[in-house]
Parts: C-alpha cells; sequence; structure tokens
C-alpha cells in the first residue's frame, strides 16, 4: 500500500489503524518472520487495547525492517526515533513511516531475488 494512502485511511477511518498493525504484522510474518515482532492479532489487540501500543508496535517494525534492510545494504530511511516520535504524535503518520519502510524492504527483496534468478 502506498504510505500516503495509509496516512489518510488512519487519519479519517477510525479502526484503519488496528487493521493496518494486523495487515503488516501478517505481511511481515510472510515476508521475513522474527521472533521479535508480534503475532497478527496480538498486533492488532495491542493496538485496539494499550494506549501507546502503536508506539510500541511502531518501534518494533522499524527496528526490525531497518536491520532487514541493513543485511540488504539498503539505506533503512528515517530513523527509529523519529518513527517513534511520529507514532506518538500522529499514529497514522508513523503508520505511514513504517509502510514506507516495508514497501522499500519489499522492493529490495524482490531485486535480490531477480539477480539471484
Amino acid at each position: 500500500a502506498e504510505p500516503l494512502v495509509v496516512a489518510l485511511l488512519g487519519f479519517f477511518i477510525p479502526f484503519y489503524i488496528i487493521y493496518w498493525f494486523f495487515r503488516i504484522h501478517r505481511e511481515m510474518q510472510f515476508v521475513a518472520p522474527s521472533p521479535r515482532l508480534m503475532t497478527a492479532c496480538g498486533a492488532g489487540w495491542l493496538s485496539a487495547i494499550m494506549p501507546f501500543g502503536t508506539a510500541i508496535l511502531c518501534l518494533t517494525l522499524s527496528d526490525e525492517i531497518r536491520a532487514l534492510l541493513a543485511n540488504k545494504n539498503e539505506d533503512g530511511g528515517i530513523r527509529t526515533g523519529w518513527t517513534l516520535f511520529w507514532a506518538l504524535l500522529l499514529p497514522p503518520v508513523g503508520a505511514a513511516i513504517i509502510q514506507a519502510k516495508m514497501n522499500r524492504f519489499i522492493t529490495a527483496n524482490t531485486a535480490d531475488t531477480a539477480d539471484r534468478g
């Protein structure tokens, strides 16, 4: 998904952020499973119930995606501290930053797979 679309949907549709956290964690489990990340259902519930849950989820997702991008020798994008700042201030902007990083990782992963094949 486009990061701008994620941010706009997060601003205007109240429960979209919960759905987005569910979807992005499920996508991460498929693309690059990690023991550091929550399950998709757990991420959805945490973002719905806990006041700072979205910031915690953005923090762990940002760290994980930055590490994966570093392994691919790609630029990690916006630093985790800034991602956390935006996730606390405006959660849809934090979600858009994570979505942009995830898109960059998928592009790098696809290019790496195409180079091997």
